[in-house]
């Protein structure tokens, strides 16, 4: 199963298992980092989309996170786009 598989397989409310690092914590929200790493794109090239508004971020406290719904949205959109 791939790694989107297994964010998009919860209920009505995406949330992911975090990835990064090994561990079993549920979470709602990635940094731009570990959502790079999702998306097996540079941290750099991930923070671009962001900037441009591709990706959707929100801003908390001075930092810059990602909403995995909204990481989902992106991917699925990228096959409509084809």
């Amino acid at each position: 199963m791939s790694d989107f598989d297994k964010l998009n397989a919860s209920n009505s409310m995406p949330m992911a298992t975090q990835i990064v690092g090994g561990s079993d914590e549920t979470k709602l929200l990635l940094t731009v980092t570990e959502a790079a790493s999702l998306l097996s794109l540079g941290r750099s090239k991930t923070y671009e989309l962001v900037r441009a508004g591709v990706i959707p971020s929100v801003r908390i406290t001075g930092s810059r996170r990602i909403k995995v719904s909204d990481l989902l949205g992106y991917v699925a959109a990228l096959g409509e786009a084809a």
